[in-house]
């Protein structure tokens, strides 16, 4: 039975043998890091794909694997301009529910920011049915932008610039802790701005 590192390995090496290249020992280690999130199922079924679609003579760079790897695994570009679409159609059956008085509980943290960003719930309980076309649009255009990063949008400019700062400049990942972020502020409190 091959490991796993074995099966992305050779999955890889269809490729390049697809497209008469060959890994050398430096980029096949750089390729098996940058896969090492996915699962070989996953790296297998991309290459597939790969090998099915694209259009070139040359070996496909990286970039190709992974978004065919993440179009199959439902992350892709298209996937989140599906997730939209469906979110949208949640957001007017919620809204036929529910009415003006509360949102419903179990939306979807991207769609709850969308719903504020474009004035809030009872806002988009009172869009007009001739508008409707429209909002759909701007919700969807909105929600693809803000898919998976609805909690830093959450914490507005101010707020990643905070998180920036106490992380000394490093990076803010969806979904990080920030520690201390309140007396953050309360020493910009202090020192009068």
């Amino acid at each position: 039975m091959a490991t796993d590192l074995e099966r992305k390995t050779k999955a890889i090496g269809g490729i390049a043998e697809n497209y008469g290249a060959a890994f050398t020992p430096d980029l096949l280690k750089i390729w098996l890091r940058m896969l090492r999130q996915y699962p070989p199922e996953l790296v297998e079924a991309g290459a597939v794909r790969v090998i099915e679609t694209y259009a070139y003579k040359t070996m496909p760079p990286y970039a190709v694997l992974r978004e065919a790897i993440e179009e199959i695994a439902g992350a892709g570009p298209q996937a989140t301009g599906l997730k939209a679409a469906a979110e949208w159609t949640r957001l007017q059956e919620d809204v036929a529910r529910c009415g003006s008085y509360a949102p419903p509980e179990d939306m979807h943290q991207t769609t709850a920011h969308v719903v504020r960003v474009m004035g809030g719930w009872r806002a988009v309980c009172a869009w007009e049915t001739r508008y409707l076309d429209l909002k759909r649009r701007e919700f969807v255009d909105l929600w693809t932008q803000a898919d998976g990063k609805a909690d830093v949008l959450a914490m507005g400019a101010a707020g990643v610039q905070r998180a920036i700062a106490q992380t000394h400049g490093g990076f803010v990942r969806v979904g990080m802790v920030l520690p201390g972020l309140m007396a953050l502020g309360e020493s910009k409190k202090q020192i009068g701005a």
